[in-house]
């Protein structure tokens, strides 16, 4: 004899739980949130000169340093017309559902994060191995938004 059990409330749970499901594998509400940390590191970066994202970038070639010395007195290494920097701080965004892709859209910027044969690699971005405070901020982001899709579907 066939016999059938229902629980109360499991069917509102299994429909949010398929919501939550849902908004989680979409996260382009969640890209907003990560920008304006993406450029906070990029502003640390040439704040510190690297050091934020990794070790100091290199110094400038005792000749070019006397000749940047004179053209742009006092700017910091990457930073002699501000373009370099000012691109890193506005990145151009490009979304997924599961992806962000941010581009320092300024061509120099390529030849410092790899340097060539005539200058060290200064790298403005960082590889798997980001400082503890990246990691946090995301993490600090990602609950947030997850707060606040909780939140929404009460």
């Amino acid at each position: 004899m066939p016999y059938t059990t229902h629980l109360e409330g499991l069917d509102e749970w299994d429909r949010e739980t398929q919501q939550v499901a849902a908004l989680l594998l979409d996260l382009r509400t969640f890209w907003p949130s990560v920008v304006p940390l993406f450029i906070g590191w990029m502003r640390a970066q040439f704040d510190t000169q690297g050091a934020f994202m990794g070790d100091p970038w290199a110094p400038l070639s005792p000749a070019y340093a006397a000749w940047k010395a004179i053209k742009y007195p006092g700017k910091p290494i990457l930073q002699a017309e501000g373009d370099l920097r000012q691109a890193a701080s506005s990145p151009r965004r490009e979304t997924t559902p599961q992806t962000l892709t941010l581009t320092i859209a300024d061509p120099k910027a390529g030849y410092h994060q790899d340097g060539t044969g005539r200058m060290p690699a200064r790298p403005l971005v960082f590889d798997i191995s980001a400082p503890a405070t990246v990691q946090s901020d995301i993490d600090k982001a990602a609950e947030d938004w997850l707060d606040d899709i909780l939140r929404r579907l009460r």
